[in-house]
């Protein structure tokens, strides 16, 4: 997925970051990457505005983007507050399978 951000509502041109999120065994580490270093405004002090896209090449077959979470936000100080979201589903559905007929087979 790609990080980027906006002065106002135009998209910074000069920053884009490639993010690459990895499973893990402890959930608490699985599909999460810290980025340091962000800045919160631009020099004239207008805050950034941070937004993910998730390349939809790298999804698994029969997976889609089904919503973001707080994609586009201003950072603050308090990391705990800086926090953004992609949730994937599964395309799902179900068959059904039907036998018909009730001729009994013979032995031969």
């Amino acid at each position: 997925m790609t990080l980027k951000r906006k002065v106002g509502n135009l998209v910074d041109a000069t920053f884009q970051q490639d993010v690459e999120l990895l499973y893990d065994t402890d959930g608490t580490k699985s599909w999460k990457k810290s980025i340091d270093g962000l800045l919160i405004a631009d020099e004239n002090g207008v805050k950034y505005t941070y937004f993910i896209e998730e390349d939809m090449s790298t999804i698994p077959d029969f997976f889609y983007i089904k919503d973001y979470l707080n994609n586009g936000i201003e950072l603050s100080q308090t990391k705990d507050n800086n926090h953004l979201g992609v949730t994937n589903n599964c395309e799902i559905s179900q068959l059904i399978i039907q036998k018909n007929g009730t001729t009994k087979m013979e032995k031969k």
